[in-house]
């Protein structure tokens, strides 16, 4: 039900708005890679984790929701941490894809630190997208705050060693905390779409719709989308149908 309501919210955005998400990074970055074992040349990871699978098929649905609103003519933003291999992930290389050569839209993948918006630690950071003001996030650091941020964030991550004596790296609570967007980041994305919706009114249209849309239909699309699992959801609304909870406009 959580992925048929967020589409549904996703519908409701209105042309030129704002899709913004971080989807769980754990699964994605380096201090989780014993667990993960994802790498450029395997970036599905292990797929014998029900972790791994639930974050691949999480990423999958959320890649999808953004393919939707950038048919409607709804700019993307995905938040990272700086070293995520999620913008390496089939899916969202087919987003980029989609968006750049059949809607003739923009992409983006801009680094910046969450530090510049009032986080405790430096946390270097990547946005995916189509939104334009995403380079504006980029802002220089001082030498003396970006040594100060550095150790405030040091504790985020801790070494030990395990009992067949191999070293490890884990996660502490700080790290947790530190996935929380700060207000000053929150306020800093809301003037800057605004801005941008007042300056660039019908942007998306003109430029996403430079192409026919209904190329996207035939362009290929990857492995038919089975990592999303929707057919899991094919079976829940067809329960809901048989329920008398849900009546399809098409047929299922």
């Amino acid at each position: 039900q959580g992925f048929l309501r967020a589409v549904s919210l996703a519908l409701r955005v209105k042309e030129d708005g704002l899709l913004l998400g971080g989807p769980p990074c754990g699964p994605w970055v380096f201090v989780n890679a014993g667990t993960h074992k994802r790498r450029l040349t395997n970036i599905w990871g292990d797929l014998g984790s029900r972790y791994v699978q639930s974050s691949n098929t999480l990423t999958a649905r959320w890649a999808l929701i953004l393919l939707v609103g950038a048919v409607r003519c709804i700019a993307s933003f995905t938040e990272q941490p700086g070293g995520s291999l999620m913008r390496h992930y089939p899916y969202i290389f087919h987003l980029r894809r989609m968006i750049r050569e059949v809607l003739g839209g923009t992409w983006d993948s801009t680094f910046f630190y969450m530090g510049s918006f009032g986080h405790k630690a430096l946390k270097p950071s990547r946005g995916l997208g189509s939104a334009l003001w995403a380079k504006s996030l980029r802002k220089p650091i001082s030498k003396a705050k970006r040594e100060k941020l550095r150790k405030s964030g040091a504790g985020m991550v801790k070494k030990y060693q395990n009992a067949k004596g191999e070293w490890k790296l884990v996660g502490t609570p700080f790290l947790k905390q530190s996935a929380a967007y700060t207000p000053k980041f929150a306020r800093t994305v809301c003037k800057l779409h605004l801005k941008y919706m007042e300056t660039h009114k019908g942007h998306l249209r003109r430029e996403m719709y430079g192409k026919p849309v209904e190329d996207l239909h035939k362009a290929k699309q990857p492995y038919k989308w089975k990592h999303a699992n929707l057919q899991e959801i094919r079976k829940f609304l067809l329960s809901e149908v048989e329920a008398g909870r849900y009546c399809p406009v098409l047929d299922l």
